[in-house]
């Protein structure tokens, strides 16, 4: 007896009141959510980061997408998904596979008290994800950011180029499927071709980047030097037979 009440003593169930993001799904447009979702990352000034998320789908009035994208789209802004709020069982196999936890029908009214007027949707059962085969097409405008991102920012364009009119600090991410433009110093990591374009370019006109990578091909700037710091610059991939590798010239040059 002795023994089961020291084991019982170093253990404590109890309450907690650790804060999570719920994010209220409206549309099932990837695009428009990914988009939605890097102004709010960006206007969040970085206290989004490392946040647990709640993919809360209450308020969707129309088919809702799988989980897998919608989850894989809030760690690549950086949260950690933890749950799903007002989904169908029928997503319960799915959401145990990512490690979610399928909140029971009844929990809904957590996101009732923040949104009033949404009104439960029948929800459909989800569709199986295709694996990826071929980089999307680029969609014809680009994504176009007018502030400066922040250290610990990060911020993703889709199947489009991202245009940075401002400068991108150290620890910021810049991420795009097509090329990256950056007319401020571009400080932080730029990550251009995301989905395996090799023809993506980065071009600053004021080059400082920690890394630079383009179709997957990374190169870290730990030392850079005074030929291309502060200039401007385009970064490439140059593919030699097998070999692939980041190659930086001023910009302009051919």
């Amino acid at each position: 007896m002795k023994a089961a009440n020291q084991v019982a003593a170093t253990l404590r169930l109890r309450g907690t009141t650790i804060p999570v993001i719920a994010l209220a799904v409206r549309t099932a447009d990837p695009e428009q959510l990914e988009d939605e979702l890097a102004r709010k990352v960006l206007e969040a000034d970085g206290s989004l980061a490392g946040g647990l998320g709640v993919i809360d789908l209450s308020a969707l009035t129309e088919p809702p997408p799988s989980l897998a994208p919608l989850a894989e789209m809030v760690r690549r802004f950086g949260m950690r998904p933890v749950a799903v709020l007002g989904a169908d069982e029928a997503f319960g196999s799915e959401a145990d596979a990512l490690g979610l936890a399928l909140l029971p029908a009844a929990g809904r009214g957590m996101a009732a008290r923040n949104e009033p007027d949404a009104a439960p949707a029948p929800i459909a059962a989800p569709e199986p994800v295709p694996p990826p085969v071929v980089p999307e097409p680029l969609l014809a405008t680009a994504m176009l950011l007018d502030r400066p991102l922040r250290s610990g920012q990060r911020v993703y364009a889709r199947g489009r180029d991202l245009v940075l009119l401002a400068g991108a600090s150290p620890g910021s991410e810049l991420i795009a499927d097509g090329n990256i433009h950056c007319y401020g110093p571009l400080r932080g990591r730029a990550m251009a071709g995301a989905s395996g374009d090799t023809s993506a370019h980065v071009f600053a006109l004021d080059f400082q980047a920690e890394l630079v990578s383009i179709a997957g091909i990374y190169k870290s700037f730990e030392q850079l030097s005074d030929e291309f710091r502060g200039r401007p610059v385009r970064a490439s991939l140059q593919l030699e037979g097998e070999q692939r590798r980041i190659v930086l010239s001023p910009l302009g040059d051919r």
